[in-house]
């Protein structure tokens, strides 16, 4: 029996007060205390009995025990450096690479280099279990301790609760919240009486936290506040105030996304960087996977952010949603040039010489022969696993096999013994749980229970549990719990503190040991904890433990149970509250599940709710076939009343719409059910005709109502009545889509009628906006058009709606607005539509007015095109994230037209460059022809190819036919006008003069109407028609007035424009007085000045 005896290595003294952390999974660091701007939130502290953490004993400070609290990393210099190199290109001091990495360290690394943005980094990092990938993570704390305001937070996600929403997000968020409220805590200590003091740039005032949440938000902020109650310590009380109900469940999904946005890029300007850990991302729902691919990918967050997640790779499998999200990322970093970088980071077990370099460690062993045969046998019983190895020589250690002698200051023990006594030692779990059973019986029934309650456990969740259910089960009163944390710490180190009155465990692994100690099998254990919980607090009273209450009593083996079935369907509504929609929908299933047969017969109410939702929760995942399978079920049940089929109804005809793209057989369905509840059915010879009488007289009678009878409407009360206004305002937009304008003409037509009939509804702005919308482009009628337009703002105030006035935004600002006011005071209606949408995920609302905000308008205002230019970025990116067709391919037309007027791209007349090429097949739609049409002809203008804008304005309608009703087509009308009066000077045919002064009498109309746009288009198309009719004083005045006008609106485009114009016209005239021909001189410098402080370099260049 060989003896071994290591050689003694004096360590480092410890100082009495020194401490320490432990980390055990994969190893363990040291971690100083210097709160959360040196980099860590807040350090994992041991249970102990007072529930602190304490100094160490004196014994524990002498060189007898093995130090797992100041072991390095072993065999992971690669990892490290790899996460340090991700971690200075997040901060912008180091290059970042723009396509896979061809280092060995780095797995798969994606991103750009661009630096003048924030930079966010997600690392991946996966392993087995216990190889140590928190550990690895944890190292990036001694980065951010580097930082003055560096933030270091961490979550976790657990198996038995894998359907929770945003669990592990949550923790991680609510530990943000801590550290922003002890730093308003520290200040107000250091500065009592509140007097000004200069900026740290550490961390901005809680109010600056606070007023820009709430300024994004709204009432929105409620939906985080219920999810992350941490919040509300730092947040004023809103409690007057509440979120708006859900418009559909897309629109649900868009306002969580947009709300964690906003609350992440408040947080990440408080604290810069932060880094946020999230471990067992294998086992998060969809939900959360989501929210971590939209936070990284928000390009309106330029501060840094770094988000780590640790997986375990065997449990992922190609349909996983955590290898589907991978996938998404590397396509969206592949395929748009995005300010993030992605990065994947495999870890394996160490093998047998990093096994023996760690034991040396430990045992301050220099001689490598001594301790060899240890480490083989180490190597073997655990697999190189740093967690497990860990844990074996701890076991060694406490059961003597491992010894130091004081007297030769060595340790000591014995190869054939410990050979002989692991070999049982199979499994980290195995190990564990010989050590757990060696506790006092009521311990380990409280690490049983903190086991069943997940990875974050709340101190007095288990308090409950401990005062009910461990009676029953020891048979006697159960000791106070603070006392038994004490004897939990003095046995071993299980559990930890996290957060406020809150702890968990260590390791996956102590968790599942301690799941498994229950005399009865685990199912039934989880499920009796659930079932204590469920009838200690009621359904009505669960509140934060719905979830948790719900997993554990669904891993039962009851077969039917109508009070299970209803809490599964309490945790349905509240998922689908939280948009997430597939847990939701795994609580429906269950729910449904647990029904009897007869379940329509004696539990109708609660069939019929769990059902409806999970057709509108398989509709929000795109599953069609589970949409028809619910839909099919509710629809066959004979007593359902019309009203309680509409919301499957209503499913049934988006999924054909959306899914099915058949458009025809979605209206169909749409007008059968507006029959069945109540509505009028129309004439379909009426609207096969395409008449607009019903249309007219809804606009005569609509508009003779004062403001102030249309502000004295009552409020639309009766179910059955909103639903088909609901409807209707759903048909309009699918009708609009197709290119149906009867129907849309037919929809809006009765919007108005059931408004002035029965009340004001949240969507009757939507169909008085419409009305404007239709009363100028079919009958041109502007006045009255901008008369609804103030009319649907009015309703809206009766009947407050986000996403309905977002609606109503988006329609005023393309058309009534900017034919009642000037372009500038129109940014802040659409900038106030954007954001209402964005609140309340309209996102197709928002992206029209951030569309309109952000391109159309300054560009028709004449703003610099550079400026314009960076907007075409930010503007296609977010819509392109956002994943909105409607404004894509405009956006990329209009990019595309600014970069041949910059020289940015080497076409000039023809769309087709980087962003943008009209050459490529594509399909288009009439409005998208219309713009294209439109930027094609102005090019022509600007670049003087005037012969071929006088053809394209012949060959086709532009935005006066197809879309007239869109602002755009003022200006593509202006444009249409010039042509044809250059074309008229050329071919002096009369059908080209006719249709010049057709056009020039519109625009005279619309500026004797007062639009204030369009005055310096009628100047100078009035001096275009003298010029024609050889009025040459006359003209050369007009031009100049036209030039004085554009110059002082600020419409730098038009006044160049103007200039060449006004001197090759002066030019062509010969006129001889020198007074002239110096305005000629002075005219074409004007033009080269303007077109260069617009920025249309490209012109510039042509004219040198």
């Amino acid at each position: 029996m060989d003896q071994h005896v290591g050689n003694g290595r004096t360590s480092a003294s410890l100082k009495h007060g020194d401490e320490f952390t432990a980390s055990t999974s994969g190893g363990a660091t040291k971690n100083s205390v210097k709160g959360e701007l040196s980099g860590e939130f807040e350090p994992s502290k041991p249970i102990g009995p007072a529930g602190r953490k304490e100094s160490y004993h004196l014994q524990e400070l002498t060189i007898n025990k093995l130090k797992f609290d100041s072991l390095g990393l072993i065999g992971r210099k690669r990892e490290r450096d790899c996460l340090k190199r991700c971690y200075r290109r997040m901060m912008g001091h180091e290059e970042g690479s723009s396509s896979k990495s061809s280092d060995e360290n780095d797995s798969k690394v994606q991103g750009n280099n661009d630096k003048t943005k924030g930079r966010r980094e997600l690392i991946f990092i996966q392993g087995p279990s216990g190889v140590g990938k928190t550990t690895i993570a944890n190292t990036l704390k001694r980065d951010i301790a580097k930082e003055e305001s560096g933030l270091f937070v961490n979550g976790k996600f657990d198996l038995s609760h894998s359907e929770e929403p945003y669990s592990g997000i949550a923790q991680a968020l609510g530990q943000i919240c801590v550290a922003i409220k002890k730093q308003e805590v520290m200040r107000k200590r250091k500065n009592p009486l509140g007097e000004d003091e200069p900026s740290t740039g550490a961390i901005t005032e809680k109010a600056d936290f606070a007023t820009e949440l709430i300024s994004a938000l709204g009432s929105e902020v409620h939906l985080l506040v219920k999810l992350v109650p941490q919040l509300e310590m730092i947040v004023p009380d809103l409690s007057e105030e509440s979120p708006e109900p859900f418009f559909d469940a897309d629109a649900g999904r868009n306002r969580w996304a947009f709300a964690f946005r906003v609350l992440m890029r408040a947080m990440t300007s408080c604290f810069a960087p932060i880094v946020i850990l999230l471990d067992d991302l294998q086992w998060a729902d969809a939900s959360s996977l989501e929210l971590i691919e939209s936070l990284i990918s928000d390009e309106e967050n330029s501060n840094a952010l770094m988000i780590v997640g640790c997986f375990r790779p065997e449990e992922v499998g190609e349909d996983n949603y955590l290898a589907e999200t991978e996938r998404r990322l590397e396509k969206k970093v592949a395929a748009v040039q995005y300010s993030f970088t992605v990065t994947s980071l495999e870890l394996d077990n160490l093998n047998v010489d990093e096994t023996h370099e760690m034991i040396m460690e430990l045992l301050n062993d220099d001689d490598e022969d001594h301790s060899r045969g240890l480490a083989v046998i180490c190597h073997e019983r655990t697999m190189g696993n740093p967690y497990f190895l860990i844990a074996l020589l701890g076991m060694l250690e406490e059961e003597g096999l491992l010894e130091f002698q004081f007297a030769l200051l060595q340790w000591i023990w014995n190869e054939d013994d410990i050979s002989y006594k692991t070999m049982s030692t199979t499994s980290i779990v195995d190990l564990l749980q010989r050590q757990m059973k060696k506790l006092p019986q009521n311990v380990q029934l409280m690490l049983q229970y903190a086991a069943c309650l997940g990875s974050s456990i709340r101190v007095s969740t288990l308090e409950v549990l401990w005062d009910t259910h461990a009676v029953a089960v020891l048979g006697e009163r159960s000791e106070d719990l603070s006392r038994l944390f004490g004897e939990l710490e003095d046995a071993a180190h299980f559990i930890e503190y996290f957060g406020v009155k809150s702890f968990r465990f260590v390791h996956d692994e102590v968790r599942e040991a301690a799941l498994s100690l229950a005399a009865e099998d685990t199912v039934s254990f989880q499920f009796a904890v659930g079932s204590s919980l469920f009838h200690d607090f009621g359904v009505d009273g669960l509140d934060e433990l719905l979830f948790e209450v719900a997993n554990l009593m669904n891993k039962g083996s009851l077969e039917t149970s109508v009070e299970l079935a209803n809490l599964n369907l309490k945790a349905a509504e509240q998922a689908n509250k939280m948009a997430a929609f597939s847990s939701a929908l795994m609580y429906v299933s269950k729910g449904i599940d647990l029904l009897p047969v007869d379940r329509w017969t004696n539990n109708y109410d609660m069939t019929l709710r769990l059902c409806t939702l999970g057709a509108e929760l398989a509709f929000a995942l795109r599953q069609k076939t589970t949409v028809e399978k619910f839909c099919k079920e509710v629809l066959s049940q004979a007593f359902c009343t019309e009203m309680e089929k509409f919301p499957i109804n209503l499913t049934k005809c988006l999924t054909l719409y959306t899914m099915d793209e058949n458009t025809n057989e979605s209206i169909d369905l749409c007008l059968d059910v507006l029959a069945e509840l109540g509505s009028p059915r129309w004439n379909m010879a009426v609207i096969s005709m395409g008449s607009s009488v019903p249309l007219l007289k809804a606009i005569e009678t609509a508009k003779t109502l004062e403001k102030e009878e249309y502000q004295a409407l009552p409020k639309m009360e009766d179910p059955q009545l909103l639903s088909i206004v609901h409807l209707l305002v759903r048909l309009t937009y699918i009708a609009r889509v197709s290119e149906k304008p009867v129907i849309v003409d037919l929809c809006t037509t009765q919007i108005v009628r059931m408004t002035l009939k029965y009340g004001v509804s949240a969507e009757s702005g939507v169909g008085f906006a419409n009305l404007g919308l239709l009363a100028a482009s079919v009958f041109g009628d502007y006045e009255v058009a901008c008369f609804f337009a103030e009319v649907s703002g009015l309703l809206q105030s009766i009947v407050p709606s986000k996403y309905s006035e977002s609606d109503v935004l988006a329609t005023s600002c393309q058309l009534a607005l900017p034919h009642t006011k000037s372009f500038s005071d129109c940014l802040s209606p659409a900038l106030r539509g954007y954001q209402l949408g964005m609140q309340a995920g309209n996102l197709n609302g928002a992206m029209w007015c951030l569309m309109t905000h952000s391109l159309m308008y300054p560009y028709q205002m004449g703003k610099p095109l550079l400026g314009i230019l960076e907007n075409c970025s930010k503007t296609l990116h977010q819509i392109q994230d956002l994943r909105q067709k409607d404004q894509h391919l405009i956006t990329r037309m209009f990019w595309q037209m600014v970069l041949n007027l910059t020289g940015k791209s080497k076409g000039k007349t023809n769309l087709r460059g980087a962003a943008f090429n009209e050459e490529k097949k594509q399909t288009v739609t009439a409005l998208e022809r219309a713009y294209l049409d439109a930027f094609r002809l102005q090019l022509m203008i600007f670049f003087g190819e005037y012969k071929e804008a006088g053809t394209l304005v012949i060959d086709t309608g532009g935005f006066s036919t197809i879309a007239p009703k869109y602002f755009f087509g003022m200006v593509d009308t202006f444009f249409r006008g010039f042509a044809m009066y250059l074309l008229a000077h050329r071919t002096r045919k009369r059908k080209h003069l006719q249709l010049a002064n057709e056009i020039q009498t519109t625009i005279e109309k619309w500026a004797q109407n007062g639009n204030p746009n369009v005055q310096h288009y009628h100047l100078f198309l009035c001096a275009e028609q003298a010029a024609y009719d050889k009025k040459s004083t006359e003209a050369a005045s007009l031009f100049r007035k036209a030039i004085v006008l554009a110059t002082r609106t600020g419409h730098l485009h038009h006044a160049a424009l103007f200039n060449e114009r006004c001197a090759a016209y002066l030019e062509a005239e010969i006129l001889e007085s020198c007074q002239s021909l110096e305005d000629i001189d002075f005219r074409k410098s004007e033009t080269v000045r303007l077109y260069t402080a617009w920025g249309a370099m490209q012109k510039v260049k042509l004219m040198s």
